[in-house]
């Protein structure tokens, strides 16, 4: 369950000396959870003041990722990833109707635009986990999203990569994919 927060600005007791400047801090008491709504059931065994211990936590995370095949693995055809290269990008109405009746996943970012599965888009384009894409730049074996390198990879192959990838889907779909790692200049 998602709880909304209000629209005010967040205040509260004073940040302790080692908060950012600038930086909200976020209280408890500042959620509101809907009266209509039931209350959550506890997902954790540990009492809701009490957290779990850090390496607990540590490990379901890592649990979690590694199932989800977002984690490095030590060794490999994946060990060597660029990472999730592409957002879900913003689709029209019309773009989105089509994906759903073609059974492709569509659904609002927090900001109302409506999104198709970047994942979705590629694979129906005839790309999936373990596609070698060029020399040296695969799929993953576990995630259409994730490059990986392999011997003879360059970044010139990795950016023909990228490209290639957005023109195959925007060809077949006129939606455009947007890479997701953003480069950074010098101004």
């Amino acid at each position: 369950m998602r709880l909304r927060l209000p629209h005010q600005p967040i205040q509260g007791p004073p940040r302790p000396v080692d908060d950012p400047p600038g930086r909200p801090t976020l209280h408890p008491q500042h959620l509101r959870r809907p009266d209509h709504l039931p209350a959550p059931r506890p997902r954790t065994r540990y009492p809701a003041r009490r957290p779990a211990p850090l390496a607990e936590a540590a490990q379901g995370v890592l649990a979690d990722r590694c199932q989800r095949g977002l984690a490095l693995p030590e060794g490999g055809p994946d060990a060597r990833q660029a990472g999730s290269v592409f957002l879900n990008p913003p689709i029209t109405t019309a773009q989105a109707d089509v994906v759903r009746a073609a059974g492709g996943a569509v659904r609002h970012d927090d900001h109302g635009v409506l999104r198709a599965s970047a994942r979705w888009l590629l694979q129906m384009v005839g790309h999936h986990p373990g596609s070698r894409l060029a020399p040296g730049v695969s799929c993953s074996t576990l995630r259409t999203l994730t490059l990986t390198a392999h011997d003879g990879a360059t970044a010139a192959s990795f950016n023909t990569v990228l490209r290639s990838l957005a023109r195959d889907v925007f060809n077949a779909t006129g939606i455009w994919l947007h890479p997701e790692p953003i480069r950074l200049t010098a101004a």
